[in-house]
């Protein structure tokens, strides 16, 4: 059964349809070429600010909480230095506790 379409526009479409799909293909590509360059650019601006941000802050919270963890660091240090000492103190009280139960055990 006849489609009812010239065969000349039939083909005639099917050519213009290749040559626009062509054309786009060209466009897309030019697109991408033209915004790639761009896209790293910018990745590399934002990369640079945000190194340069994050400096910022290092510096903003050494001047900030300096002092504070100083004193943290002070205060976490002496209660090493007492828990060592009464660990100390522990240990001579129970050989004193030994010494003892050994001169009770031989008294008995």
């Amino acid at each position: 059964m006849p489609s009812g379409v010239n065969s000349m526009v039939e083909l005639f479409l099917k050519h213009e349809v290749e040559r626009y799909q062509k054309k786009l293909a060209r466009q897309r590509l030019t697109v991408k070429q033209t915004y790639m360059p761009r896209n790293r650019m910018t990745q590399d601006m934002i990369s640079e600010k945000v190194s340069i941000l994050q400096k910022h802050l290092l510096e903003y919270n050494k001047v900030t909480f300096g002092r504070f963890m100083q004193n943290l660091t002070k205060e976490y240090e002496k209660l090493i230095k007492t828990n060592h000492q009464i660990r100390h103190e522990i240990d001579t009280m129970k050989k004193q506790v030994r010494k003892i139960e050994k001169k009770l055990a031989s008294m008995s």
